[in-house]
């Protein structure tokens, strides 16, 4: 089998000196050598705690019986002194490259033995499968793009995104855009999770699978509102009558949900691109400033580094992330409370990165849904109607 030991160890060593650039090249999965995995994934942990990456906090992260396996192999690393940290995207770009041949060695392997009984028809579907990863990237010239592009416009369509569930929305960004970055601002208690809920219900009633990170509510919390959007019963009050029902009916969609109130960039890439192996088409993540950064000398620059590597992971993933957000507290000293794109909380990268920009104001009568940016498309303002002990938003009338 295809691997690399010194580049494993390689990388390895240049985290251990400071170089946290890899952990965004690199996944688990990428390295051969188990030990070497195992390290890794230690790291990684502690990197999306936001916790210091060195000799002694890694020890702490393995358990008693993987201390006992890896001491020798984690002395030499520690002790290591010939790798330069700088070179550290060499050798995980070896090791990157080496886990991809390794990959289509394994494929090959597989075809290798269907060929003799499988179709022949289904044996190029899997020869042409091992080039698709290694095509993703590929560089293409803008005029390849016009045909498709000349057809859209001829055909008008309201809808080329993913449903939103609110038409008028749709009608604003004729859908979720695969690789569009939608934030969703409001301060406390407004009800951005319940609208990001009822976006992600409505997405799975219509058989989209969609992905949903939960920093500030647990699972149970989110299946109480589920359920109640769902029965349209206020279930808090005791009215169960449509439980069951709701209870099958959440049961059979296809929403995926991670309750994990610590998360880092590393550990949410690695679910998300899980996710989307499994076929997943929308990401939702409530909320950005739960999510764990690494230190930086100031709190906007942790958002900036955070929020432009989540914009990469919509693109690399082509899916709409749906990302909610806190709005800064100096909103509430103006006379006009109405939402500006300079209220978004901890930093303005925030609003350059995000394709979409959308704030909840509430109004004597619902609540507004007040689209502030739209990098593609008209911006605008949409009536909402919320029932709170349903959980439900609906466009007013």
């Amino acid at each position: 089998m295809i691997y690399d030991q010194e580049a494993e160890q390689a990388v390895l060593g240049a985290i251990l000196q400071g170089n946290e650039e890899i952990f965004s090249l690199l996944e688990p999965g990428d390295f051969y050598q188990e030990p070497h995995r195992k390290i890794f994934t230690a790291m990684l942990s502690l990197y999306g705690e936001g916790r210091p990456v060195d000799p002694i906090t890694v020890r702490e992260k393995l358990s008693k019986e993987e201390r006992a396996e890896l001491g020798e192999l984690m002395d030499a690393l520690f002790t290591q002194g010939a790798v330069i940290p700088e070179h550290g995207e060499f050798y995980a770009e070896k090791v990157k490259e080496t886990s991809e041949r390794r990959r289509l060695q394994e494929r090959a392997l597989e075809i290798a033995k269907k060929c003799p009984e499988e179709q022949l028809e289904n044996l190029y579907k899997l020869v042409d499968g091992l080039y698709k990863p290694v095509e993703k990237g590929a560089v293409r010239r803008l005029g390849e793009f016009a045909e498709e592009t000349a057809q859209r416009l001829k055909e008008r369509k309201p809808l080329n995104g993913l449903p939103s569930g609110f038409p008028k929305l749709d009608y604003f960004l004729s859908g979720l855009q695969g690789g569009n970055l939608i934030v969703i601002a409001s301060r406390p208690s407004i009800g951005k999770t319940a609208l990001a809920l009822n976006m992600a219900l409505r997405l799975t009633m219509l058989a989209y699978p969609v992905g949903f990170f939960s920093l500030e509510m647990s699972a149970y919390e989110l299946t109480l509102r589920a359920l109640a959007f769902l029965s349209r019963l206020d279930i808090h009050s005791g009215d169960l009558r449509g439980l069951e029902e709701a209870v099958k009916k959440l049961q059979s969609l296809p929403l995926y949900v991670s309750e994990r109130a610590s998360l880092g960039y590393v550990e949410l890439r690695s679910l998300a691109r899980e996710l989307r192996r499994k076929g997943v088409r929308a990401f939702f993540i409530d909320y950005l400033q739960l999510v764990n950064t690494p230190h930086r000398e100031t709190r906007n620059q942790e958002l900036e580094e955070l929020i432009g590597k989540i914009k990469a992971l919509a693109r690399e993933l082509d899916a709409p992330f749906i990302v909610l957000s806190q709005l800064n507290r100096a909103i509430d000293g103006r006379p006009d409370k109405r939402p500006i794109l300079s209220d978004l909380r901890d930093s303005g990268a925030i609003e350059q990165a995000a394709d979409v920009v959308a704030f909840l104001y509430p109004q004597s009568e619902g609540v507004d849904l007040i689209l502030a940016k739209h990098r593609n498309g008209p911006t605008g303002k949409i009536a909402l109607k919320f029932i709170k002990e349903l959980c439900l938003f609906e466009e007013a009338l």
